[in-house]
């Protein structure tokens, strides 16, 4: 019985396809040849999951489907707590309002402010993207967990859209952080 002793080959220099390689050509022709079936039920399942201006997230979607991440969220900029909590993305709202408080009992020079303030501004400019990935995450898990395709339907519409509630509760967190900083200012002379 001989045994044959190969040298081990490295990712990197790989000549086989990989699987990895495969759902590039794979992503890189369905984006010559057009949408598919699956692309098309994605598209779907964002329109119902994003509710309200619901073409925009598509735009983003088709956007990163081709390479291409430039889609800017102005709203997400100047308001990013209340832009995140209308969007349902209460994570990265609890991020964007406690990351300046988390900063102001670290003594850091007074020229770190502005970087420090400016973090949740870009990441809010991102919102459409974040969301975007956020919405294909939670429909996975749905038609995951889902048998028929009217449930998943259902759940998708009811997971998604927006929180009013969400957005006037970030308003009012806005307002009274901007009242406290007045405040503040005012102690001070």
């Amino acid at each position: 019985m001989a045994i044959e002793m190969r040298e081990p080959s490295l990712p990197w220099t790989n000549t086989n396809t990989t699987a990895a390689s495969a759902l590039d050509e794979a992503s890189t022709q369905t984006l010559l040849d057009g949408p598919t079936p699956r692309s098309n039920e994605m598209r779907e399942d964002l329109r119902l999951f994003a509710g309200r201006n619901a073409q925009v997230f598509l735009d983003v979607y088709d956007a990163g489907r081709a390479g291409w991440k430039g889609h800017r969220c102005w709203a997400g900029f100047f308001f990013p707590q209340v832009w995140f909590l209308y969007r349902k993305l209460y994570g990265m709202a609890a991020f964007s309002i406690f990351w300046p408080i988390a900063w102001a009992f670290v003594h850091v020079p007074s020229s770190w402010n502005t970087g420090i303030a400016l973090v949740p501004a870009l990441l809010g400019s991102s919102g459409r993207m974040l969301y975007v990935t956020k919405a294909k995450k939670i429909i996975a898990q749905i038609r995951k967990g889902t048998f028929s395709e009217e449930d998943a339907k259902e759940s998708i519409e009811a997971a998604g859209g927006v929180s009013i509630a969400g957005a006037v509760l970030g308003l009012l967190l806005l307002i009274g952080f901007i009242g406290l900083a007045v405040i503040a200012r005012l102690a001070k002379h």
